[in-house]
């Protein structure tokens, strides 16, 4: 076992393309999944102002935003964004398919981030990265520990594509089901007809940018949802910011409680719409929020969020949506939007068959899980 700088082994690859890029794949960082060493995706029909070559299996890393994780193995020849850098394993010094494992790796990703400069965009320059030191095995032993890890490597993509099926199926079965429903003896009703019409808030949208400031912000209280937590059926919980309790009593229409409908007013996608998390818990929207508290004898949350994040709805609400730069929808746009309601029973029906292809979903990305921390925890023994 030696100590080695990345430097020693590996050598950045400059080429611009000198030929017509029309003929070549090229490679984004959009492109490139975190987390992930294999490339799935790409564009090959659309005009591009990318001029990096890169040839098959050599290493894509975005050093923009080196947080995001993002390094792949090229599996073809390509041109690709300037935000990402491109090397290559100098063979005689370490075995090529080792290397992506000591790239994809936590201890090189804070290597990136501590050593990335520049104020708004920060990016990692091959300069700082070629000094990353790290532990080298013998050549025997690179092969012996890159068959283990490229075998549990083709575990993940076995897993997600598992992943990826039953979403399509999942998204197939929503959409056949919904549009069936409109030729159906279904209740077909606007939305503002759905929500619950005791409480005089059940419908509302979040404050004007002038009601709530950042001096407004805490350190703890009342939640403020922000566009970012707002997902296609699922809430992300990675950016918390708060507010005082006084401030949520004196924007008491725009509090929102778990169990609740929030509905994006922006793309992307427009009108994506999420089940509010928690256990009685009380947040407050941000301004680009929708509050939504369906009437419970007519319609179950769930379905209703199913619903309104299928491309029958959808396809409505950008018809409806403004804006030349990004779509927005206001409320009532959104209020007269059809939706399609089949009874309370047929709705658990259905429910419980999403739940289950759901719970398909969550077990392979638990397997992924397991494979990366073996992974890694193999890395570090090393």
């Amino acid at each position: 076992m030696v100590k080695v700088c990345l430097g020693d082994v590996a050598r950045e690859f400059r080429e611009i393309c000198k030929e017509d890029i029309a003929k070549y794949p090229h490679v984004g960082l959009e492109h490139l999944d975190s987390g992930c060493i294999a490339l799935s995706k790409w564009d090959s029909d659309k005009e591009t102002t990318f001029t990096k070559k890169f040839y098959k299996g050599q290493i894509l890393f975005g050093r923009r935003r080196a947080y995001l994780k993002k390094a792949v193995v090229a599996p073809f020849d390509g041109i690709c964004s300037g935000d990402i850098t491109v090397f290559e394993a100098i063979p005689s010094r370490i075995y090529p398919d080792y290397l992506p494992f000591i790239i994809q790796n936590d201890s090189f990703f804070d290597y990136a981030v501590g050593k990335s400069t520049g104020s708004l965009s920060r990016r990692a320059k091959w300069e700082f990265l070629k000094k990353y030191e790290f532990d080298l095995p013998s050549l025997e032993e690179q092969k012996r520990l890159a068959d283990i890890l490229w075998t549990a490597e083709n575990l993940k993509t076995k897993c997600n594509l598992g992943i990826q099926n039953t979403k399509l199926y999942k998204k197939i079965y929503l959409e056949t089901l919904f549009e069936y429903s409109h030729n159906s003896n279904c209740l077909v009703v606007p939305l503002i007809e759905i929500r619950d019409k005791s409480d005089k808030y059940s419908y509302t949208g979040g404050p004007f940018g002038s009601d709530l400031k950042v001096n407004d912000y805490t350190e703890s209280g009342v939640r403020i949802i922000q566009l970012q937590n707002i997902g296609e059926g699922e809430f992300f919980d990675d950016y918390k910011i708060f507010t005082s309790e006084n401030k949520a009593d004196s924007l008491s229409n725009c509090n929102i409680f778990s169990g609740e409908i929030i509905i994006s007013k922006m793309a992307d996608p427009l009108a994506r719409a999420c089940l509010v998390p928690g256990n009685n818990e009380r947040f407050l929207m941000a301004s680009d929020g929708i509050r939504l508290k369906p009437d419970s004898s007519l319609v179950l949350p769930q379905f209703l969020v199913e619903y309104i994040n299928s491309s029958v709805f959808r396809k409505q609400a950008e018809e409806k949506g403004t804006g030349s730069t990004r779509l927005r929808i206001g409320l009532r746009e959104l209020a007269k939007i059809p939706v399609s309601i089949p009874t309370i029973s047929e709705q658990r029906k259905i429910l419980l068959r999403i739940n289950l292809l759901d719970e398909l979903i969550c077990q392979l990305t638990g397997e992924i899980m397991i494979i990366s921390q073996l992974q890694s925890k193999l890395l570090n023994w090393v």
